[in-house]
């Protein structure tokens, strides 16, 4: 009830489900995205697939080896996909164009978990290794965020954000500055980050003990406790 109104159940949608027998390439889906052409890229465990609405195509990263699941997409905002995999590293596929990105002081064979991008169009890769950045055609690492796995996101300013040994820093900038005043209030280890429209910062902790959701606005950390929030780990 609404204001003393009966709302009516929707009539006009429907669900329908998408499995392997429909030409997924696995029933696990870890990653979509949309890009600009229209088409709907469905990252599985078992490989990328192509959606128009009606089929699905494979797109092979690997044939000469099964292909690996994929970790995370990201639509670029020159109609480029970036595809992150576990332990096949980085694709990008542009004007229909697939490539493998070289990496410098690495092989191929490393984990990509999330991709973002910059208000200036440079592309942030969290990876097993540590933070990696696409710009001007060149792979760069973070190096002054270590050689470990670090969390990202991009808000909606096009600010790039990474957690990093008990700090949220910008990461975007010349010279990587800390968000809060004090440094070291943040876990160390996290499953998810992400900035709301609002500019507040929303962080999923990875502590099996204490496992909290932490909400960072205007410097203050408000944190909601497994008995008052959600009930497993947050990505």
């Amino acid at each position: 009830m609404v204001g003393g109104r009966r709302l009516e159940a929707q009539a006009d949608f429907y669900a329908r489900l998408w499995q392997t027998q429909n030409g997924l390439p696995n029933n696990i889906v870890q990653a979509i995205t949309q890009t600009s052409d229209g088409y709907l890229w469905i990252g599985t465990r078992e490989g990328l697939s192509r959606f128009d609405g009606e089929k699905f195509d494979l797109v092979f990263l690997s044939p000469q080896t099964t292909e690996p699941a994929i970790n995370s997409l990201l639509a670029s905002r020159n109609g480029s996909l970036w595809i992150g995999t576990d332990g096949h590293g980085i694709f990008h596929l542009i004007r229909g164009e697939l490539q493998c990105c070289d990496v410098p002081g690495r092989n191929n064979d490393f984990n990509v978990y999330r991709i973002c991008e910059g208000g200036n169009g440079t592309v942030w890769f969290e990876t097993q290794y540590g933070v990696l950045r696409w710009e001007n055609g060149q792979m760069i690492w973070q190096t002054e965020f270590g050689e470990s796995q670090k969390l990202i996101c991009a808000d909606d300013t096009g600010k790039v954000w990474v957690l990093v040994d008990g700090n949220l820093m910008r990461a975007d900038l010349p010279v990587a500055t800390n968000y809060l005043a004090q440094s070291g209030l943040l876990p160390r280890m996290a499953r998810g980050v992400y900035r709301d429209s609002e500019g507040v910062f929303w962080i999923g902790t990875d502590s099996s003990s204490g496992n909290v959701l932490l909400k960072i606005k205007d410097g203050t950390i408000t944190k909601f406790e497994r008995e008052k929030g959600p009930a497993d780990f947050l990505r």
